[in-house]
């Protein structure tokens, strides 16, 4: 028969000991500790391991830094050093030619003056004209030009010279259109009207200006004298533009 009511669960006794609990937290309190503890003695040696690699490597780098600096010091020293040289080779080649240019100057113009009182005191030449000092200086307005030269009597017993000398500028002008045209410059291209009256006995200056037409550029100037009188002389030259523009 069988029977209906609660069930009976086995009791058992326990004898409480209170130290128990307590040293079960000091033990766990004790390994708490001791992990932390080993945790920061660990991170501490490992950052000044890192902080140790850290420094070498700063050491390293700055010693780069200083190496690059030095090397870049030097190379601009010595790039100053080629540029100053560079300046100074051409200073001394520039003063050089300058010192040339003047001294062929200086020679032309002592060659041109011993060829002139050559023909003032040659008493082998008698009644000739000759030309010295042919130069063109640019003038105030534009193509504008100032055209000079010395005429000379190439003579022993020099008689007055009477006469004139006339100008002539040959050159090459361009057209609106491109094209290309040869073309004469004289009479009233000049401010004389291209003629100048000569009266002399040894030599005269003779000066005068001529205006360039736009698109008009020169070659050759052409100077030309013709004496009065029984034993009338001509003389003619020629000079390049170039050669005695200044």
């Amino acid at each position: 028969m069988s029977q209906h009511g609660t069930p009976h669960y086995k009791s058992e006794v326990v004898r409480y000991v209170p130290w128990r609990r307590y040293f079960g937290w000091g033990v766990s309190s004790f390994l708490v500790l001791l992990v932390v503890i080993l945790a920061y003695y660990g991170g501490g040696f490992s950052g000044k391991k890192w902080r140790e690699s850290l420094e070498q490597t700063n050491v390293a780098q700055r010693a780069k830094i200083e190496r690059l600096e030095h090397d870049l010091a030097m190379a601009k020293r010595q790039l100053t050093s080629h540029e100053l040289s560079v300046e100074l080779g051409r200073r001394s080649s520039e003063e050089l030619r300058q010192a040339m240019v003047t001294l062929e100057q200086i020679n032309a113009d002592l060659e041109e003056q011993i060829a002139f009182y050559k023909g003032l005191m040659d008493p082998t030449i008698n009644g000739n004209i000759s030309f010295r000092g042919v130069q063109v200086r640019p003038g105030i307005g534009a193509g504008e030009y100032g055209i000079s030269a010395v005429v000379q009597q190439l003579s022993l017993n020099h008689s007055l010279i009477k006469g004139s000398l006339r100008w002539r500028l040959e050159g090459v002008e361009t057209q609106p259109d491109g094209s290309v045209s040869e073309r004469v410059l004289t009479g009233k291209a000049f401010a004389s009207g291209g003629a100048i009256k000569l009266r002399f006995k040894y030599f005269q200056n003779a000066a005068d200006t001529v205006m360039l037409p736009e698109g008009f550029a020169p070659v050759t100037l052409h100077l030309a004298v013709v004496t009065s009188g029984k034993n009338s002389v001509e003389a003619n030259g020629e000079y390049a533009w170039s050669s005695i523009t200044k």
